[in-house]
């Protein structure tokens, strides 16, 4: 069972990031979500990457898409969470 969204302190946005595995289309997916403090969706997309990377690697491209992102965007206080699965 995934550990339930713990929301960021006030005045901060919470950006979660996961990535999907796909051998047979050798991709790898990303899905990029922006909440406020209250939970409430700001933002979210998704993004697909060739080719299929390692999980850890996959994940760190996940990060820098989101960091990337969220610069563009103009966003300030932005706390950053991947979930801790390995695989």
């Amino acid at each position: 069972m995934k550990d339930a969204w713990i929301k960021p302190r006030a005045n901060f946005m919470k950006c979660n990031i996961d990535a999907s595995f796909c051998h047979t289309h050798n991709m790898v997916g990303i899905g990029i979500l922006i909440r406020d403090d209250r939970g409430h969706f700001v933002q979210a997309k998704t993004i697909q990457v060739t080719p299929l990377l390692q999980v850890q690697e996959g994940k760190a491209k996940g990060l820098l898409h989101a960091m990337n992102w969220v610069i563009e965007l103009g966003m300030v206080n932005v706390v950053f969470e991947l979930d801790d699965e390995t695989g």
